[in-house]
């Protein structure tokens, strides 16, 4: 019988400390959607947000993610994604060194906001590149880059068999 009152009185407690457990959490986590909220107060207008976007050309992403992989395929294509069209493919101003303008060619998507560096002969296996983006290119409306944007990647390299 004592025991039976020894476990009944553990349970009890047991399911006593995760009820206040619980009520301490939601009291701690209650406060963090009123910082989102002041937060939000406090970010422009998805209407500003997006003017504010638009006005200058911006490099929105790049394929694959060479700020945080640098190493890719003798033949991989590369995609960079701005947030406004560009004039044309020649108003692309871009530069692989050590390779030249013979050994890749561009072309950009429907909307112009994506330009592809496609290789056409394939990198050297295990050499270091840098691809840079001249401050020269030009934007849809002739809107010219604010300054130049530069990666260092390197191709996998090959050991043999």
């Amino acid at each position: 019988m004592r025991s039976l009152l020894k476990s009944k009185l553990g349970l009890f407690l047991i399911a006593f400390v995760v009820l206040v457990g619980g009520f301490v959490v939601a009291s701690i986590i209650k406060p963090v959607p009123e910082v989102e909220k002041n937060q939000a107060q406090n970010s422009p207008s998805p209407k500003e947000q997006a003017q504010e976007d638009n006005s200058k050309p911006r490099l929105i992403s790049v394929t694959p993610d060479l700020e945080k992989n640098h190493v890719i395929l003798p033949e991989q294509v590369i995609e960079l994604t701005f947030n406004m069209p560009l004039e044309n493919v020649g108003e692309f101003k871009v530069k692989i060194e050590p390779q030249d303008k013979a050994f890749f060619r561009i072309e950009l998507s429907s909307d112009r906001k994506t330009a592809k560096i496609i290789p056409t002969k394939p990198y050297l296996p295990g050499q270091p590149y840098d691809l840079t983006i001249g401050p020269d290119t030009k934007f849809e409306g002739r809107i010219l880059l604010d300054q130049s944007r530069g990666f260092s990647f390197r191709t996998v390299s090959y050991k043999g068999v």
